[in-house]
């Protein structure tokens, strides 16, 4: 993952501030309804507006980025713990599946759950459904120590003998389409494997309302005035009231993100 430092974050605000000082002065221009409009107030206007959007923007980054490096560990330590934790967990599915002709597990957990391209895997070759649903349970449980996950289930198809057990994809399904929400798991489904991806944290009412406030100034500001333009002189005021209407609105939608998390 790529490093940010204040750099990016300057970056980010001076782009903010562009986009802010041209939305102002194209507000200013509609508000005096285009008529001999006064040019250098509304680059003035524009220009005030688009730096205060730095300043406020730059201290956010900033805040966050020194919130971010107090925080930081070894990233090739956090994986190796992670992993370590993973099989930890499921290290008592090993006794509960198939075995060999000589009392060994099949499924073992330190060459089954391991880490590609970033992403913990968790191969369900050589689990039978019980097994499988038992691991499923146990992922399900235990949710809040873990991450992202890809649970390899196989197509449920048997076509030759290495062919994950055809009944172990369906159970999972199952066990995820009960669970998977309540946990905070999103289920990507793909064809031969189960993503679980974090949903993220729901904003708390307080930062729903900070958010809210925020936002909602730009947001209904542009749209009303937009509206009212475009409705023209004889219905602008309803013009007006429709794009306030659709500013709160999206206001709502955009301060209900979640903040995705581990």
């Amino acid at each position: 993952m790529a490093r940010v430092g204040v750099g990016d974050a300057f970056m980010l605000a001076l782009v903010v501030s562009a986009m802010v000082t041209v939305m102002a002065s194209i507000i200013t221009i509609i508000a005096t309804d285009m008529v001999e409009p006064d040019i250098p107030q509304t680059i003035q206007l524009g220009l005030t507006a688009g730096g205060i959007s730095f300043v406020i923007v730059a201290s956010l980054a900033l805040i966050r980025l020194r919130n971010l490096s107090i925080n930081e560990k070894n990233p090739t330590e956090i994986k190796r713990v992670e992993l370590e934790r993973t099989q930890a967990i499921l290290a008592s599915i090993e006794d509960r599946g198939p075995s060999d002709t000589a009392g060994e597990p099949i499924w073992q957990v330190s060459e089954k759950v391991f880490r590609e391209r970033g992403v913990l895997n968790i191969d369900l070759h050589g689990l039978d459904p019980p097994s499988a649903a038992a691991l499923t349970e146990r992922l399900l449980e235990r949710r809040s120590d873990l991450s992202r996950l890809r649970l390899i289930t196989g197509r449920g198809e048997s076509h030759h003998e290495d062919s994950a057990d055809p009944g172990i994809r369906p159970i999972v399904l199952q066990r995820l389409q009960i669970g998977a929400t309540r946990v905070d798991w999103q289920v990507i489904i793909r064809s031969s494997s189960v993503v679980l991806r974090p949903m993220g944290i729901a904003p708390t009412p307080r930062i729903w309302i900070g958010r809210f406030v925020i936002y909602s100034i730009p947001i209904t500001g542009i749209m009303g005035l937009a509206f009212q333009d475009l409705a023209g002189k004889g219905v602008g005021n309803e013009g007006l009231y429709f794009g306030i209407g659709g500013g709160l609105l999206m206001t709502a939608l955009v301060a209900s993100h979640r903040d995705r998390r581990p």
